[in-house]
């Protein structure tokens, strides 16, 4: 039985299970080779079973332990617990810490709407204000990955995106095949780059560029 906390939420241990895919090692053989997106990502699904398999995957549930690594006004490394639950493009993802004051998160998207939960003070952390903000990664189903039936690559006829294949680039010493992707409708402020081995083509990563304009005619005193 899934635990009350975890049934109905789902989100961010992911990182770890993604960088347990960079250790593997990449070879030189397919690093010269020019792939369209389609290739690509048709190359990607096969990295996660064939079709039959993935057509028969309609709900899923991923939990496993986390890490909380805190870099600002000192330093800490805390143990904590996540668990992801979808069912096709729905998604919710949970992480709990054992911290007063930073408690976990709780994100999801229904089909429609997308939602961050607030922490027992009533405020929400920076990562949730920042998914409440920027809400695409939820209602793409980017977050988590592969581990979620929400993946928009599993998806296309649906999610529909519009993908740039923009090579080979070097990212942490490695070579990852990049794509950019945008949403079928409107783009926003929010870029996105996957990355995928370029041996197994699994999906190892993947990047939210976001940029704030500084403040224009702000005075030395102004509140």
């Amino acid at each position: 039985m899934i635990h009350p906390y975890f049934s109905t939420i789902a989100l961010l241990s992911l990182s770890t299970i993604c960088l347990l895919f960079l250790t593997q090692p990449v070879r030189t053989s397919a690093q010269n080779k020019k792939l369209t997106p389609e290739e690509l990502i048709a190359r990607h699904l096969d990295s996660i079973g064939t079709a039959e398999a993935r057509s028969k995957t309609s709900n899923r549930v991923a939990g496993g332990e986390t890490k909380f690594i805190s870099r600002l006004g000192g330093s800490a490394i805390v143990d904590g617990q996540a668990m992801m639950v979808s069912s096709g493009a729905k998604l919710r993802f949970g992480i709990k810490l054992p911290l007063s004051d930073y408690t976990g998160e709780d994100m999801a998207f229904d089909g429609e709407r997308a939602a961050t939960g607030l922490l027992p003070q009533g405020r929400r952390s920076p990562l949730s204000a920042f998914f409440s903000s920027q809400n695409l990664p939820l209602r793409e189903g980017l977050i988590g990955g592969t581990l979620s039936t929400a993946w928009p690559l599993l998806r296309l006829d649906q999610a529909q995106p519009k993908l740039d294949y923009r090579g080979l680039k070097k990212v942490d010493g490695r070579q990852l095949h990049e794509v950019g992707y945008r949403p079928r409708k409107g783009s926003g402020d929010l870029k996105v780059s996957l990355f995928f081995d370029p041996e197994t083509f699994r999906h190892v990563r993947t990047r939210y560029s976001f940029e704030i304009g500084a403040a224009i005619g702000t005075r030395e005193n102004s509140n």
